[in-house]
C-alpha cells in the first residue's frame, strides 16, 4: 500500500535562490493625504472643512485591498446586456462587485461631488506620486534615480506643473460654492472654470507621459552616462554648439540661458559614472 501523501506546508524560504534588490517598492501601504504636503496645505487654505474627509480617503488610497478592488474594476469593465434570454429588451449593465465596493467607499466619504471637475488633476497627482515612489526607491549608477541629473530635471519640471493644477482644481470649486452670495467669486468662477477644465484636461496626458517615462529612467540615465563616457568631451561639444546657436539668435533669453549653461558643470554624467561602485 502506498504511503499517504504529506501535505504539511514546507518552508518556502528554503527554495530562495537570490534576493531581488534593484526594483522599486510597491506603491501601496502609504497615506495619500497626510504624506502630500501640497495637497494638505491647499485644502487647509481653500476647504478646511474637507480635511478630515480627505484624510480618511487618503488612508484608503494606499490600502492594498482597495488597490486590488481598483485593479479588478479596471480589468472588468461594465457589460451592457441589451436583451435577456427570452429576447426581451432590458438594457441592463452588469458591474463587477469591485465597482460597487469602490462606489460604497466614494459615497461614504462624500467624494463624488466634484469628481468630474478635478479628475484630470487627480490623474496628474497620481502619476507624479507613482513616479516619485519609483525614482526614490529604484537605484541606478550608484544612487537613487531621483538623484541622477537627467531624472532630477524631469521631476523638477513635473512637480510644479502638477502643483499648479492641484491648486487650480481646489480654488475653482471654492468659487462655485459661493455663486449665490458673492459677486466676486461668481465672476471668478465664470472665468476660471473653462480655463481649469481646458488646461488640466489638455495637460493631463502629457504629465502622465512624463511620469511614465520615469519608470524607464534607469535605462535612459545609464545610456546617457555610457555615451558621455565613451565619447570624451561629448557634453562640452554640445554646450559649445548651444552657445554658438544662442549667440546667433536675437532672443536675449536664449543668450542668457546659454551663458548660464556654460557656467554649469558639464561633466555631471561622467562624475556619476565614475562614482558608481564596482
Amino acid at each position: 500500500m502506498n504511503k499517504p501523501m504529506d501535505f504539511t506546508p514546507v518552508n518556502a524560504g528554503r527554495y530562495d535562490t537570490h534576493d531581488v534588490r534593484n526594483q522599486a517598492a510597491a506603491a501601496s501601504g502609504f497615506d495619500a493625504f497626510t504624506g502630500d504636503v501640497v495637497l494638505k496645505a491647499a485644502l487647509l487654505r481653500e476647504a478646511p472643512w474637507a480635511v478630515s474627509r480627505c484624510a480618511a480617503v487618503g488612508a484608503l488610497v494606499g490600502d492594498p485591498d482597495v488597490q486590488e478592488a481598483a485593479r479588478l474594476a479596471n480589468r472588468h469593465t461594465p457589460e451592457l446586456r441589451t436583451h435577456d434570454r427570452f429576447v426581451h429588451r432590458i438594457d441592463w449593465v452588469d458591474f463587477h462587485p469591485a465597482w460597487h465596493q469602490l462606489m460604497t467607499l466614494a459615497y461614504r466619504h462624500g467624494a463624488t461631488r466634484l469628481d468630474f471637475a478635478v479628475g484630470s488633476a487627480e490623474l496628474m497627482r497620481q502619476a507624479l506620486t507613482l513616479a516619485l515612489i519609483h525614482t526614490t526607491t529604484r537605484r541606478g549608477l550608484g544612487a537613487p534615480l531621483c538623484e541622477q541629473p537627467m531624472m532630477a530635471g524631469v521631476l523638477a519640471d513635473l512637480a510644479p506643473e502638477v502643483e499648479a493644477a492641484t491648486l487650480l482644481a481646489l480654488r475653482v470649486p471654492k468659487a462655485t460654492d459661493h455663486l449665490d452670495d458673492d459677486d466676486g467669486e461668481r465672476a471668478f468662477a465664470r472665468i476660471a472654470t473653462p480655463i481649469a477644465k481646458y488646461s488640466t484636461a489638455r495637460g493631463a496626458g502629457d504629465r502622465a507621459d512624463s511620469a511614465r517615462a520615469c519608470r524607464s529612467g534607469r535605462r535612459v540615465c545609464g545610456n546617457a552616462a555610457r555615451t558621455s563616457g565613451r565619447s570624451r568631451g561629448c557634453a562640452v561639444r554640445r554646450v559649445r554648439e548651444f552657445v554658438h546657436e544662442g549667440a546667433r539668435g536675437s532672443d536675449r533669453r536664449t543668450r542668457a540661458s546659454a551663458v548660464r549653461l556654460v557656467s554649469c558643470p558639464v561633466n555631471s554624467l561622467d562624475s556619476s559614472r565614475r562614482n558608481r561602485p564596482p
